[in-house]
């Protein structure tokens, strides 16, 4: 292998390390401002806001009829 190749594979390895390290450390910071934010709330689902209405107080489909 070349040395223009060798460093070229180097830089790749070493581009796709920090990448790496760097979505996992955001990732874990992001995680503890949240968890220190909010120290006993559990974490909510995707789909479920806080501006949704829960379940029960939805009103039944069957008297939409």
């Amino acid at each position: 292998m070349s040395t223009s190749a060798r460093s070229r594979a180097d830089l790749v390895r070493h581009s796709a390390y920090e990448f790496a390290l760097t979505t996992v450390l955001l990732f874990a910071v992001v995680s503890l401002i949240r968890r220190l934010a909010h120290p006993g709330r559990r974490w909510r689902s995707a789909t479920r806001g806080p501006c949704s209405p829960s379940r029960e107080s939805r009103s039944p489909r069957s008297s939409w009829a």
